[in-house]
């Protein structure tokens, strides 16, 4: 082959890649596309429970702490019922909000964000 016929041939194939084809225009790109790889439910069910879980005992606690605040006794540990509580109940609120959103499956949320514990 000239030389002349390898510039052709080098600059058919440049140009080439570089323009997209009439296929190609409608497709998505990469970053529209929704790529799902979610496993099924069962894969997450270790999350889901320890979420309600510090959930329900986070508030079970609270309220002990607020009934032993009212109690009005100097020997009570409405304290450490108070603070033990709140700190079940931030992270089980917000892993339990994740896992309400998920299965209503709203946009931007899925199972896949859960912590592992």
């Amino acid at each position: 082959m000239d030389e002349d016929m390898k510039d052709v041939v080098l600059e058919s194939k440049l140009n080439s890649s570089r323009r997209p084809s009439l296929e190609t225009l409608n497709e998505p790109t990469l970053l529209q596309r929704e790529v799902v790889f979610e496993k099924p439910l069962r894969h997450y069910y270790k999350q889901i429970l320890l979420s309600f879980w510090l959930l329900f005992f986070g508030l079970g606690l609270l309220v002990t702490g607020f009934v032993l605040l009212l109690k009005d006794e100097r020997q009570s540990h409405w304290l450490g019922s108070l603070v033990l509580g709140a700190i079940l109940v931030i992270p089980g609120a917000y892993h339990s909000r994740i896992v309400y959103l998920s299965v209503r499956k709203k946009q931007g949320y899925s199972f896949s964000h859960l912590s592992r514990f």
